[in-house]
């Protein structure tokens, strides 16, 4: 089916989209959703088998504490920060982020997953442009300034396919790739930054 969610107007909202304390999964159809804070929050897991996902959030577009799993599917995000969880794991899709502060962001948010936080990205198309439209309505002023990174992985990042296009104009207060060289694979895949295809990626943690 097709849903249109907005929360940020209604005095009792909480501001996010769609929430559930465990998993989410979502499967098919379209949705489109406007939301103050998160555009999707799960507590546990939030998996993506297909469908066309559209977010206008304040905070994160897609949030879990565990980890956010994507196989398929058109999602398009414009938020604070992209896609956020303790794992993210990428194997498909067409994926478009525009965001001010991360565009992906992994770092250990539960005790329920043992295994450190991680980026794995192992196909689909994923655009990452971090000079954001999100109206400034949406957004929480202490925000504004903070630091942006394009991939953000407290742990691993793992690139063995997919493509990965990067637009950036300026990166004077973080990275492109903040990551550790010691926890870092790239076994394939295409990184393009600004139109140009990339050898490989430096880690600047």
């Amino acid at each position: 089916g097709n849903y249109d969610i907005t929360e940020y107007t209604h005095k009792y909202s909480t501001g996010k989209g769609i929430k559930a304390k465990k998993t989410i999964i979502i499967d098919n159809g379209v949705l489109n959703i406007q939301a103050k804070d998160d555009g999707i929050k799960a507590k546990e897991a939030l998996i993506i088998n297909g469908g066309n996902i559209n977010i206008i959030s304040g905070d994160d577009g897609i949030r879990s504490d565990g980890y956010i799993k994507i196989n398929k599917g058109d999602i398009n995000i414009d938020a604070f920060e992209g896609i956020e969880a303790s794992v993210i794991e990428i194997n498909g899709g067409n994926i478009s982020v525009k965001a001010i502060l991360n565009g992906l962001n992994a770092e250990t948010k539960s005790n329920m997953y043992r295994q450190r936080a991680a980026v794995k990205i192992n196909g689909g198309y994923i655009r990452i442009n971090m000079i954001t439209s999100i109206s400034e309505k949406l957004l929480k002023d202490s925000q504004i300034e903070a630091h942006m990174d394009t991939i953000d992985t407290g742990g691993e990042l793992i690139i063995n396919g997919g493509t990965i296009d990067i637009a950036i104009n300026s990166m004077k207060e973080g990275a492109i790739f903040d990551c550790y060289s010691e926890s870092t694979h790239y076994t394939g895949g295409k990184i393009i930054i600004n139109g140009k295809i990339q050898n490989g990626f430096t880690c600047a943690p």
